[in-house]
């Protein structure tokens, strides 16, 4: 439906939620490997912001810190986008 109304996502279709807590304002959000594969950087720094969006309309979420298979990374997919902080909007 989305896609027909010309919505588009960055998200893969593969990729899954794994976790979702919240500690001192900052959403930790945990994937499976498939958040970082796929696309070049402006795909993936796009799919960051929609990640970052998503969390921040709580009101309670200053920022995002992303994890793979419950392990925080330094960065994420081939072109090595820093994810090793907590993530806010650009």
């Amino acid at each position: 439906q989305e896609k027909n109304r010309g919505i588009l996502s960055a998200f893969p279709p593969s990729a899954r939620i794994r976790s979702v807590r919240i500690r001192e304002r900052t959403a930790w959000i945990d994937f499976n490997e498939a958040i970082g594969e796929g696309g070049g950087a402006d795909l993936l720094l796009g799919r960051l912001d929609q990640i970052i969006h998503t969390a921040k309309q709580f009101d309670d979420i200053d920022s995002v810190q992303i994890t793979i298979n419950g392990k925080r990374r330094k960065t994420l997919g081939g072109e090595g986008l820093p994810i090793e902080a907590p993530l806010k909007k650009r």
